[in-house]
């Protein structure tokens, strides 16, 4: 199965074998889905996620938005993805998540990983010129 790979460092990258995920339905769809990359750790409540990227909304409108917005999401996720490929993108009906069992590689993920080893580990004091 291939992996779906993403790049947050630098330029946003998303892409499965040749398929690139070059252009979102919205810049929120963006957002939001790199927002759920960075959060993976967990389930987000759809409140919570409507009220931050809509804040200014009535609550009708951001839940309207975020509906919307998941659906668009969900679709282009799907059209790189193929029919033969896991859902990246776990939708219920009061969290949404990220699938982190499925073959989703993450550069952030692998930063964190190489990151981990030295975590708390003070570092050298620098003494002076080049």
């Amino acid at each position: 199965m291939a992996t779906f790979q993403v790049h947050l460092f630098g330029k946003f990258n998303a892409h499965r074998d040749e398929r690139e995920l070059d252009c979102f339905p919205s810049a929120k769809a963006k957002e939001l889905f790199c927002y759920l990359l960075l959060h993976r750790d967990r389930p987000h409540p759809r409140e919570t996620l409507a009220t931050l990227f809509w804040g200014e909304c009535t609550p009708e409108q951001t839940r309207k938005y975020l509906r919307q917005t998941l659906w668009q999401l969900q679709h282009a996720l799907h059209e790189l993805s193929g029919r033969d490929c896991p859902d990246v993108m776990r939708v219920e009906k009061g969290s949404v998540r990220l699938d982190t069992g499925s073959d989703l590689w993450l550069d952030v993920t692998e930063f964190e990983q190489a990151f981990e080893p030295v975590k708390g580990v003070a570092g050298e004091t620098w003494h002076g010129g080049l």
